[in-house]
């Protein structure tokens, strides 16, 4: 027997066997947990910040770690060598094109790495897609059509499908919103806003476009022109009334990227400039200026990364990637060292 003596609770007896046994329950217990988590492919030692696409490897890899404290991290091993990827770096989920192939599939990487494709989609060819901000559904461009995708927990089925005019001409940017209830295409010198039931509208005419993307689980909607200081807000599509949300710009400086925080409340926006790239975040409520940050590297988007308003500037694995922490008492700008190059 074993005494053990606790302030204001007298004297408990305890039995050494037990002590023992509970210790080796215990040691068992983590022996298994690490186990578990080997099979699943899972990292018990960095948090995921994100995902990027390495060109060179041609693979997709993990941003691990958090904002200010991050490192990229190990291949996702998606069995097949990737062309393109379009990733939502908080869902740890992207669409690819592998290697060789005109179709797309879906890499998913939260839990364990899971592939998810379709014969209708596999065989299709495919010139043009997109994913939606949560990386729930995804649009593509196929055989003179759109096509509205979801993503569920056990594959992709197919929502909707909408033919295209020959006047309308093919779309140069698509995106779509988290239900996979509404596509955006830029068309012809316009923006249109594509619905399941077959309702299009215009939403605005411009040259050339910059950035578009739909709000989390929502029809609000923002888009922006490449060389304008200012975005349309719109509250819920297809519904026209809208919020200008403007800034001052310098004369080079070209709008790359758009997207929301998790709770909607704010949208940053990524531009380019001569010298590398500036980034705001702005409030949706009244599309006021919060935060102007500048940066030597060229963002190419907006990708949003774990938390609410973290993102990624790019989802291309380069030298030095770069990331808006929105989340921290003062919004800042951190980076994250790239892959090591090689010329071989």
């Amino acid at each position: 027997m074993k005494n053990l003596r606790l302030p204001g609770m007298g004297i408990l007896r305890l039995q050494q066997p037990a002590f023992r046994q509970i210790g080796r329950l215990s040691i068992i217990f983590s022996v298994l947990a690490l186990a578990s988590a080997a099979d699943n492919g899972l990292s018990i030692a960095n948090p995921r910040l994100g995902g990027v696409f390495d060109e060179q490897a041609k693979q997709l890899r993990v941003v691990e770690g958090v904002p200010g404290s991050a490192t990229l991290g190990g291949v996702i091993d998606a069995g097949n060598s990737v062309d393109q990827a379009w990733i939502v770096p908080q869902a740890k989920r992207a669409l690819v094109r592998f290697s060789g192939g005109t179709g797309l599939a879906v890499v998913d990487w939260g839990e364990s790495v899971q592939i998810f494709q379709s014969d209708d989609l596999k065989s299709a060819s495919v010139t043009l897609a997109a994913i939606s901000p949560s990386g729930k559904a995804f649009v593509v461009l196929a055989d003179g059509g759109v096509e509205s995708w979801a993503i569920t927990a056990t594959g992709l089925s197919r929502l909707w499908r909408s033919d295209l005019h020959a006047d309308q001409g093919m779309p140069a940017s698509l995106a779509i919103s988290d239900d996979g209830d509404l596509v955006a295409a830029m068309l012809s010198g316009r923006v249109t806003v594509i619905a399941q039931s077959g309702y299009q509208n215009t939403l605005a005419e411009m040259d050339v476009l910059g950035a578009m993307s739909f709000a989390h689980n929502s029809h609000a909607f923002a888009l922006a022109r490449e060389d304008s200081n200012s975005a349309l807000l719109f509250d819920a599509l297809p519904a026209q009334s809208n919020v200008e949300i403007k800034w001052e710009s310098t004369e080079t400086e070209k709008v790359a990227g758009l997207g929301f925080s998790g709770d909607n409340a704010l949208i940053a926006i990524a531009s380019e400039t001569d010298t590398g790239g500036q980034v705001r975040l702005f409030t949706t409520s009244d599309g006021q200026v919060k935060t102007l940050l500048v940066t030597r590297t060229t963002p190419n988007g907006i990708f949003r990364a774990t938390g609410n308003a973290v993102f990624q500037l790019t989802t291309s694995a380069k030298p030095v990637n770069t990331i808006l922490d929105g989340d921290a008492d003062e919004p800042r700008l951190v980076t994250v060292a790239g892959p090591e190059i090689s010329n071989d």
